[in-house]
This record gives C-alpha cells, sequence and structure tokens, in this order.
C-alpha cells in the first residue's frame, strides 16, 4: 500500500513539476515587470554587476525566465527549458553566494518582492533546490516519446 502511495506522489510530481516550476518563473518574470525600478535597485546592490549594464541585464533576466517559464509549459519545449532553468538557478545560487560571502547586505530581488529581503544562506539553498527540480523535470518529465514501429516492439 505504501508503494503505491509513494508511485502515484511520484506520478504526481513528473506530472504537475514542469508547470509548477513554469508558473513560478512566468510570476518571477512579471512581478520584475511590475516592479522593474525596485529591481533594478535589487540589482545595483550586487557587486558583481556593474553600474552601466544593470539595465540590461534586468531585461535580460526578466526576459530569460519568462521565456523559460513557457518552455516549461510547452511539452517540445520542456527538456531544453529544464536544463537552461537548472543552470541559471545555478548562477543564481553562485552570484548570490558570493554577495553573501562578500557581506552583502542589499536586497535580492528575487521575485521582485516588494519586501526587504536580505540576501541570505536561504537564498543559496533556494536557488539550488530550485535547480535540482529542474534537473529532475530535465531527466524524469521530460522525456521524448518515442514512436517505435510495432514491428519493432518487444512482446
Amino acid at each position: 500500500m505504501k508503494r503505491i502511495l509513494w508511485e502515484k506522489l511520484f506520478d504526481y510530481l513528473e506530472s504537475a513539476l514542469p508547470y509548477l516550476l513554469g508558473f513560478f518563473l512566468l510570476f518571477s518574470g512579471i512581478r520584475k515587470i511590475q516592479n522593474f525600478d525596485f529591481f533594478l535597485n535589487a540589482l545595483a546592490g550586487y557587486r558583481l554587476v556593474p553600474n552601466a549594464g544593470i539595465g540590461v541585464i534586468a531585461y535580460l533576466v526578466i526576459i530569460v525566465e519568462i521565456y523559460l517559464g513557457v518552455g516549461l509549459f510547452v511539452k517540445g519545449w520542456r527538456r531544453m527549458a529544464a536544463i537552461l532553468t537548472a543552470l541559471m538557478f545555478l548562477v543564481f545560487a553562485m552570484v548570490v553566494g558570493y554577495e553573501y560571502l562578500s557581506g552583502s547586505t542589499s536586497n535580492c530581488g528575487c521575485m521582485a518582492l516588494l519586501s526587504d529581503d536580505r540576501i541570505g544562506v536561504r537564498h543559496v539553498i533556494q536557488n539550488i533546490l530550485l535547480s535540482f527540480l529542474s534537473w529532475f523535470v530535465f531527466f524524469r518529465c521530460g522525456q521524448p516519446e518515442q514512436d517505435v514501429p510495432k514491428n519493432l516492439q518487444l512482446q
């Protein structure tokens, strides 16, 4: 009974996870558009980002998040979107980790929430976890369907 319950839970996770991650990315990108000035100020607090490039990086992050969010909804794009999402979250984890270790007290800018959400270990762990979930989508949820001719199928 427990095994069947775990299998059903795992099947549900496989089905829902690409859409949950896609929604998360779309929501994050849209919030950054809605609060663009807030997002720019958050990026300005990151020492790795040169002041002259803040606007360009802000637009790139927003575009990539929305593109990857949509890609996770489309079955044919899911595997590529999942691997790029995993890599994006790893980059975010490294940048936030560097900022935290260097003593930065700037706002994270995560999801452009209008709160005083200072950079911390929690953000590094959050991005690593999101990267792990994206890898899971890549390896488990985005498997291309194979059309095997009937004469080659095993009986």
